[in-house]
């Protein structure tokens, strides 16, 4: 049997929460902000930072020109830090606003279908049907129609994994029927919240600047 066909149990605490808080990429963030960056300050925090910044991204399976766009967006944060400007407060306040923002979700369903679904041994149709309706979730997310309960509900089929660092990492693949099902809610979650059935984007890069902007108290 293909690895793929394999199911692992649902884990329901692990992953949806990172598809929330934009799977890996920016988890590297939240964990600064929500205690080594305000333990450890300077240039030692704001160089492992950004290693762990480059390895998700690279590992995020975006498109080139969003990969750089969220490495700029994060410099802007990793840039404040060497500089001793990044306060206790403004930590609390990229904590606190990062799942309140779109990027969370934005991010996280840009990594599951470019990294995911597109790789998946879906047939073309069902490839298709499944971008529609995971960018109809995002929609309904964006448009404060869709809960983070619901968007945890939708990604308990994702078996995400523990890296060596101990941080959430994501795996290099996953299976068909874990891809299935996770398209399968979102269509059932998108459908009972009436999202249109329509093509739906949303600028990664924008809304993750969005999000640093509104942590740090900043107007662009």
């Amino acid at each position: 049997m293909d690895q793929r066909q394999q199911v692992p149990p649902p884990r329901r605490g692990g992953c949806g929460k990172a598809f929330a808080c934009g799977c890996v990429v920016l988890i590297v963030l939240a964990a600064v902000a929500g205690g080594l960056g305000w333990i450890y300050r300077g240039k030692i925090i704001a160089g492992i930072a950004r290693w762990g910044m480059k390895g998700a991204v690279e590992a995020s399976n975006l498109e080139p020109k969003e990969k750089e766009g969220l490495r700029a967006a994060a410099e802007r944060v990793f840039a404040k830090m060497e500089k001793g400007e990044f306060k206790k407060e403004d930590f609390q306040r990229l904590r606190g606003s990062f799942e309140q923002q779109p990027i969370s979700k934005v991010i996280g369903a840009a990594i599951f279908k470019a990294k995911y679904l597109a790789a998946s041994g879906l047939s073309p149709e069902e490839k298709q049907r499944g971008l529609l309706d995971i960018d109809r979730l995002v929609r309904g997310t964006v448009e404060g129609k869709v809960s983070q309960q619901e968007i945890e509900a939708v990604m308990a089929n994702f078996p995400m994994q523990t890296g060596v660092s101990g941080m959430p990492d994501l795996p290099d693949s996953i299976p068909d029927l874990n891809v299935r099902a996770i398209v399968a809610e979102a269509r059932k979650t998108s459908d009972a919240k009436g999202i249109p059935e329509e093509p739906y984007h949303v600028d990664i890069v924008q809304e993750a600047n969005r999000w640093i902007d509104a942590a740090l108290g900043e107007k662009k």
